[in-house]
């Protein structure tokens, strides 16, 4: 996209004024959770926040990371933004991403959308696998306000027409798709 450099906490010292200049930085230690910004999948859910900006209320569905958590506070500072994750060391190191990058206002659950069942949000996402992102197609629903929209990606190519058939099912629209060689993303949009 155009509106953020991901770096390595190390290699901070490196970076220059042409490279970091209109661009937020976002400073990662990974560790063993995915989310370093180099993936397809990252890379397009990264870009769909320049098209469908960051709202005021937004899950992370599997925060990783919390690279997109992170990168919804830079583009919305005021935005309630929950990132939850089913691996309670992906929640550590995601923490130590925030603290790293000042986004300590990012409220990260250990979890499943479950966890958060209840509240209602704008935006959903939801970089995970296709198989994933069906089984909680259902949940997606329940926890979005009228016009919500979710940014999907994890999706491998020869994957996508099982997540195609299954949208049908749910009150949600596909407003964009884009094929990144062996992976699509795809944002969607709650109809009622």
């Amino acid at each position: 996209g155009t509106k953020f450099v991901i770096c390595p906490a190390w290699m901070e010292d490196t970076l220059t004024k042409d490279m970091t200049e209109g661009r937020e930085v976002l400073l990662i230690e990974p560790g063993m959770a995915f989310g370093t910004g180099l993936h397809a999948t990252t890379q397009y859910c990264l870009r769909a926040l320049e098209s469908y900006p960051p709202p005021d209320t937004i899950l992370d569905v599997g925060t990783g990371s919390g690279i997109l958590a992170m990168a919804c506070a830079k583009l919305n500072p005021k935005a309630k933004i929950i990132g939850i994750d089913t691996d309670p060391v992906a929640i550590d190191i995601a923490r130590k991403d925030l603290h790293l990058n000042k986004c300590e206002q990012i409220e990260l659950v250990v979890g499943s959308t479950e966890t958060v069942m209840g509240s209602k949000f704008d935006l959903l996402l939801s970089n995970l696998t296709c198989e994933d992102i069906i089984s909680l197609l259902a949940d997606y629903v329940k926890l979005l306000n009228k016009n919500g929209r979710v940014i999907c990606a994890g999706i491998l190519k020869e994957r996508f027409p099982l997540l195609d058939k299954e949208i049908k099912k749910y009150p949600l629209i596909m407003e964009q798709t884009e094929f990144l060689g062996n992976w699509v993303g795809v944002v969607l949009q709650k109809q009622k």
